[in-house]
C-alpha cells in the first residue's frame, strides 16, 4: 500500500526503498520535518512533472475550444435557420461534416486533436440526419433517428480509438435500445413493465460491455491498449448499480406494501444475489478495486436505509420520532459501511498486486 498509512502505523510499514513516492508520503515527511521546504517542492515536482501538467492544461484547453466551437455552430445555425435556403442548409452541414472528417484524418487520429475533431464529426452527423429528415419531411421516428446516428458514430468511434467518444456511443446505444423497447412494448404492456424491461436491459448492457472489454484486454491487450484506462469500468458499474437499485426499490416496496407477487419476489432475490455476487467479485481484486468496492458498499448502505424507511412507514406520513429513529439507523449504517471499507483496505494492503492483470 503506497499511501502515508505506511508511515503512521495503520499496518506494517514498508521499507523506504519499497515505497512508491506519493503526495501523501511527501506531505507526512514535510509535516514531521523529515524534509525541508526546498526538498518538499523538489519532491512535489517529481510527483507532478511540469510536462504532465502542461499536457493536461493543453488537453483541457483543446476540449474547451471544441466545446465552444460546437456551441457556436449550434447558436449560429439556430439563429439563422429560417433565413437559409434548403440547399445551403443541407450543403453547409455536409461540408462541415466532410471537413471535420478530412481534417481529423489529416491531423492524425493518434493525436488528441484528431480524436477531438472526430468526436465533433460524430456530433455533426446527428445534425446532418436532423436536417435531411426535416427538409425532405421523411417523418422519421425517434428509433430510426437514434439508430441511424448510432450507425454513423460507430465507425468513427472504432477508428479513432478515443474512450470518451466510445462512451458517448455506448450512451447513444442505450438511448436507442430504450426507444426501441418503448415503441415495441408501450401498446402491449403497462408502462411500469416497460420501464422494468428498460432497467433490466440497461443492467444487461452494462454487464455485456464489461465482459466484452475484459475479453478484448485479456486476448488482444497490445491491440486495444486504449481500452485499458479504468474509468469506463467505473461508469458502467455506476450504471449497473443505479438501475439495479431502482429495480430493487420497486420490488421491495411491493413486498412491504402487501402487493406480493411470486415473480416479483423472485426478481427481488435475484437482484440481491446479483449485487452480493458483484461485491464478492470486486473483493477478489483487492485494494486495487477500492473505488468500485466503495460504490458497492455505498449502494448497499443506501438500499438498507431506504428499505428500513419503507418498513417503518408504508403509506403513513412519518412522525418526528420515526424520522429521528430512521436518522439514527441511517447514521449507524453509513458508519458501519465506512468502517467496512477502511478495514478492507487496511487488511488487503498490497496483497492484490499478484492479480494485477486479472481484474482490468
Amino acid at each position: 500500500m503506497d499511501t502515508f498509512q505506511n508511515l503512521i502505523g495503520e499496518h506494517t510499514a514498508l521499507a523506504i526503498d519499497e515505497m512508491s513516492l506519493t503526495r501523501g508520503i511527501v506531505d507526512v515527511w514535510y509535516a514531521n520535518d523529515i524534509v525541508d521546504r526546498e526538498q518538499y517542492r523538489s519532491l512535489i515536482r517529481q510527483i507532478y512533472p511540469r510536462e504532465v501538467r502542461n499536457r493536461l492544461l493543453l488537453r483541457a484547453w483543446q476540449g474547451l475550444i471544441i466545446l465552444f466551437f460546437l456551441a457556436g455552430i449550434a447558436a449560429v445555425v439556430a439563429a439563422n435557420w429560417n433565413n437559409v435556403g434548403e440547399l445551403a442548409r443541407i450543403g453547409g452541414v455536409v461540408v462541415l461534416y466532410v471537413g471535420l472528417v478530412v481534417t481529423s484524418l489529416r491531423q492524425g487520429l493518434e493525436k488528441l486533436s484528431g480524436k477531438l475533431l472526430a468526436t465533433c464529426a460524430s456530433f455533426v452527423s446527428g445534425m446532418l440526419i436532423v436536417v435531411v429528415t426535416q427538409e425532405y419531411q421523411l417523418n422519421v421516428g425517434e428509433l430510426s433517428f437514434y439508430g441511424v446516428w448510432c450507425c454513423f458514430v460507430f465507425p468513427i468511434a472504432l477508428v479513432s480509438e478515443f474512450l470518451p467518444l466510445w462512451m458517448g456511443w455506448v450512451a447513444l446505444l442505450h438511448i436507442t435500445v430504450v426507444t426501441m423497447l418503448v415503441e415495441l412494448l408501450e401498446d402491449q404492456l403497462n408502462m411500469r413493465y416497460v420501464m422494468e424491461a428498460v432497467y433490466f436491459t440497461f443492467v444487461g448492457l452494462g454487464l455485456g460491455f464489461l465482459g466484452f472489454r475484459k475479453f478484448l484486454i485479456h486476448h488482444y491487450q497490445s491491440d486495444v491498449a486504449w481500452l485499458t484506462p479504468r474509468w469506463p469500468r467505473f461508469v458502467l458499474y455506476v450504471s449497473i448499480h443505479w438501475f439495479s437499485s431502482l429495480l430493487y426499490m420497486g420490488y421491495f416496496w411491493e413486498f412491504v406494501s402487501g402487493q406480493f407477487r411470486l415473480y416479483s419476489f423472485g426478481l427481488l432475490i435475484a437482484i440481491v444475489v446479483g449485487l452480493i455476487g458483484t461485491h464478492l467479485h470486486l473483493r477478489r481484486g483487492g485494494s486495487r478495486e477500492i473505488w468500485l468496492i466503495s460504490l458497492s458498499v455505498l449502494t448497499a448502505a443506501i438500499l438498507a436505509v431506504v428499505s428500513t424507511g419503507m418498513v417503518f412507514w408504508e403509506y403513513a406520513i412519518p412522525s418526528a420520532g420515526t424520522l429521528f429513529i430512521l436518522g439514527i439507523i441511517a447514521f449507524v449504517i453509513f458508519v458501519a459501511a465506512t468502517i467496512y471499507v477502511r478495514n478492507f483496505r487496511t487488511v488487503t494492503g498490497t496483497s492484490s498486486n499478484a492479480s494485477e492483470g486479472v481484474y482490468e
